[in-house]
């Protein structure tokens, strides 16, 4: 265990000298992010022109989601899910295969220091919006909230990593797995409440969103930093989410030990 959390930080520290490194090319992928955000907010204003509420939303509560949405999609990306399907597709998986620790260490602990780079710069990007660009439509946010939202971030990382591999794992039977992992990628961005709350689906797609493991990853979290949640929904989230975790882990050995069996290591 505490090799593991070894190699946990020493990847995490390299992944955070590597992305310093390059902290430029991040900027400038946050500001194209900040840029199209700041045109759907605009889109949002007009959209509630005149009204007070959409689908049991007000303006400022479909802001605080949005903004807190994208946080936590950054937070949760499958987009690893890409890189770990490439390792495969070129036949360099074998070298995490041989030692695990270093594939859950690497392919976790790295991307999270960038998450966190790009975080901190979406965050900032937040607290102009809030409080210059928009400064009537201010948030309140209570500990108890931020601790709720904070700890289901953290599971739905996870949950979206587990996932992730088990989506990557098609590159086991497929030579190129990218559409699938990218269709994939879309997908979540939209069951998850990414791109639109989930407040906003008719009441058929909601039943349907609801018994997948999507909406764990943005529209939970964020419903509990806004304190929506009931106590009933909130302990209900927190069990979901762990039966989720531990049914993709077996489902992944599973999925795994089956492909690993037709996986020929061949490559650069």
């Amino acid at each position: 265990m505490f090799s593991f959390l070894r190699s946990f930080f020493a990847y995490f520290r390299l992944g955070l000298s590597k992305h310093f490194y390059y902290r430029g090319s991040i900027f400038l992928g946050m500001l194209s992010r900040m840029t199209s955000i700041f045109f759907v907010f605009f889109l949002w204003l007009k959209v509630y022109e005149g009204k007070g509420e959409i689908a049991g939303m007000t303006l400022n509560s479909v802001v605080t989601y949005y903004l807190f949405g994208q946080i936590a999609r950054i937070m949760t990306s499958p987009l690893i899910a890409n890189t770990i399907g490439q390792r495969i597709a070129d036949g360099m998986m074998q070298i995490y295969l041989l030692r695990p620790r270093i594939f859950l260490a690497g392919f976790f602990s790295m991307p999270l220091a960038k998450r966190l780079y790009q975080v901190f710069f979406f965050s900032v990007f937040i607290f102009f919006v809030v409080y210059f660009v928009y400064p009537r439509y201010g948030m309140i946010l209570g500990h108890l909230d931020l601790i709720n939202f904070s700890i289901l971030l953290i599971l739905g990382m996870v949950l979206s990593f587990i996932l992730s591999c088990l989506l990557a794992s098609s590159a086991l039977w497929i030579i190129q797995s990218g559409p699938v992992l990218n269709g994939y990628n879309t997908i979540s961005s939209i069951l998850s409440g990414t791109t639109i709350p989930l407040a906003f689906f008719p009441g058929w797609m909601k039943t349907f969103v609801n018994v997948l493991p999507f909406r764990y990853m943005v529209d939970v979290p964020v419903r509990a930093l806004q304190g929506t949640l009931s106590s009933s929904e909130m302990i209900s989230s927190y069990i979901s989410i762990v039966v989720w975790i531990i049914c993709g882990v077996i489902i992944n050995k599973l999925v795994w030990n089956v492909g690993l069996k037709k996986f020929d290591a061949v490559g650069n």
